[in-house]
């Protein structure tokens, strides 16, 4: 879906100038802000809101197509207005005054990259857009970032996950940059949660997941972030304005959500916001799986008995909570989890780690279709292995794989 006040085509640029195709594919030579997919002949789009600023910065009023022989002076009067634009920006006192002028140029950030201490956005053609210096060395690499239109004026923000090597002393949070590289806002989790067993959880908190999402009619996006207690089982499932990375909801559970997807289920336009991990309350100790509508997100994980794990914060049963069950393979850990969570057209994938390590153990996966109906349970190979080791041994009692995937069918719960 076109982003706002995005024009589709030359048709539509043109149109928008005022002035015949030709000549709008002319002025792209001349600074035009026009983005283009990749190959040579890859659709073409631009934003309003850029080109009226390109107008702007050229003096220029709305062109209407030119007879031939006033082609030459054009061409002339642009070039010098842009050597003029040039020697101006030459003058601007420091590297952020143009860094913020050069970004309106290029193509929107796509990617980005952690080399020691620098953090290094490049467009969709791997052109590099910006730097920044971290304060700390990092222990992601690749592409740790997400971009997302945050002001809803079709340009994108870069939001980054910032997670030290050292993550038990500095532990992650999630930093907002503005599309020329500058530093807009950061988020941290300040707040002192207390348990129904009155022990307090106090920062600091790791952030672990971020997700951008637009509700319906709003041209800004906003941000669904996951965060995590340093050392125990608290986290919070945070939804910020994206303009100031002020909390606009929040929502705290019991024991850890690690993986967070968005997805439109039930077609109505508002999007779901899924949250996967685990309740290790000890009436629990499941993998779970939460689905939110993106519109209420509050309160804490109810107890069975309707009450809520953390004082002062009143119970809140999310839209659907699925658990799911406990393997043979499992026996003897204290919990399974979920391990990884994938939204494809139609499909939730949800992989469940049959341990407490969601990486070291052995896992299944589940697939449900957009209604949340359990479509087909599928083990993995390193959980058959592991369940053949385990009956060899004596440790469990010898039953075919069927027997155990109808089993575990048999006891996920969705609520």
């Amino acid at each position: 879906m076109p982003e706002p006040n995005q024009l589709q085509g030359w048709k539509q640029i043109a149109g928008y100038l005022r002035v015949s195709i030709r000549t709008a594919q002319a002025l792209e030579k001349q600074g035009l802000p026009v983005y283009r997919g990749p190959g040579e002949k890859s659709p073409v789009s631009a934003f309003a809101a850029e080109i009226d600023e390109w107008r702007a910065r050229s003096m220029r009023a709305p062109l209407a197509d030119a007879p031939p022989d006033e082609a030459a002076t054009r061409r002339r009067w642009i070039r010098y207005g842009l050597s003029g634009i040039a020697a101006g920006l030459a003058a601007i006192a420091g590297v952020a005054g143009f860094r913020r002028l050069r970004w309106r140029w290029t193509n929107p950030p796509a990617s980005c990259r952690v080399q020691g201490l620098t953090l290094v956005v490049y467009d969709q053609d791997n052109v590099e857009l910006w730097r920044y210096t971290l304060p700390k060395i990092m222990y992601r690499s690749g592409s740790p970032c997400v971009f997302a239109d945050l002001s809803g004026a079709g340009r994108r923000d870069t939001l980054l996950i910032y997670a030290p090597v050292n993550g038990s002393v500095d532990p992650s949070y999630l930093v907002c940059f503005r599309p020329d590289g500058s530093r807009r806002w950061e988020y941290k989790i300040k707040k002192t949660v207390t348990d129904n067993r009155g022990r307090q959880f106090s920062p600091p908190y790791a952030a672990i997941g971020v997700a951008p999402f637009r509700r319906r009619g709003d041209a800004a996006e906003r941000i669904a972030l996951l965060s995590i207690h340093n050392y125990s089982f608290p986290s919070q499932l945070a939804i910020l304005d994206g303009r100031n990375g002020e909390v606009a909801a929040e929502y705290w559970h019991r024991g850890h959500l690690m993986h967070l997807a968005v997805a439109d289920l039930d077609g109505d336009g508002e999007p779901e916001l899924l949250a996967g991990g685990v309740n290790d309350a000890p009436e629990y100790k499941q993998a779970t799986l939460l689905v939110f509508d993106h519109r209420r997100v509050e309160g804490a994980t109810p107890n069975p008995g309707g009450g809520s794990y953390f004082r002062g914060i009143a119970p809140f049963a999310p839209k659907h909570t699925i658990f799911f069950p406990r393997s043979p393979v499992s026996q003897g850990q204290e919990f399974n989890r979920v391990h990884d969570l994938i939204v494809q057209p139609e499909r939730i994938l949800v992989d469940v780690a049959e341990g407490i390590d969601e990486y070291a153990s052995p896992s299944i996966v589940y697939e449900f279709d957009s209604r949340l109906r359990l479509v087909n349970i599928t083990p993995t190979d390193t959980f058959l292995n592991r369940l053949r080791e385990m009956q060899l041994r004596g440790e469990i009692p010898a039953e075919s794989p069927e027997a155990v995937a109808g089993r575990l069918r048999q006891g996920v719960r969705v609520l």
